[in-house]
């Protein structure tokens, strides 16, 4: 559809033409995105998510220099390993109540990377989630009442927090 692979019943989006250049949409009917579905799609200036997506795979986005920020939805539940690996341009992320894992090295070698919003408890997250940021520039933004912040691996970040009124 459009250049875009899903799988049979269209339920996970498979692979994003790297080419392609603009904005993009995920739509209603995608539970899922793929490995790799849109590793190298420099040219990706935006993406949003439908409240659909319950998981991302390991490198979806990896090496989407164009992504500046992203917004992962409340459905979202699992990010994958390395799943924005290497977005040069990212410099924001929101990610949702939801996401409960996020993969090693998730957002590794994202060195424009300075806001991080939680608006749920601390995830169970993998080695390296933040390898190559700024760690003097990076903010977690987290709301008070929120969980497990204090706990390895996110005790290194601690410092950087910021706590605001619970919802």
């Amino acid at each position: 559809m459009d250049g875009i692979l899903f799988n049979k019943d269209q339920s996970k989006l498979l692979q994003y033409p790297a080419g392609k250049a603009g904005g993009y949409s995920i739509p209603s009917h995608v539970t899922g995105i793929g490995s790799n579905a849109f590793y190298f799609s420099a040219g990706l200036a935006s993406v949003t998510f439908s409240n659909s997506v319950t998981s991302i795979g390991p490198r979806a986005f990896a090496n989407c220099n164009g992504l500046t920020s992203v917004t992962i939805p409340n459905s979202v539940t699992n990010i994958g390993q390395s799943a924005f690996a290497n977005c040069a341009g990212l410099t924001s992320v929101k990610i949702g109540n939801g996401v409960n894992s996020i993969g090693n090295w998730a957002f590794i070698e994202c060195n424009k990377l300075t806001s991080v919003h939680f608006d749920g408890n601390a995830p169970k997250a993998g080695a390296g989630m933040f390898t190559g940021a700024d760690i003097k520039e990076l903010k977690l933004h987290i709301y008070e009442g929120s969980t497990g912040f204090e706990l390895p691996p996110w005790d290194v970040h601690a410092k950087n927090s910021m706590k605001h009124p619970a919802k």
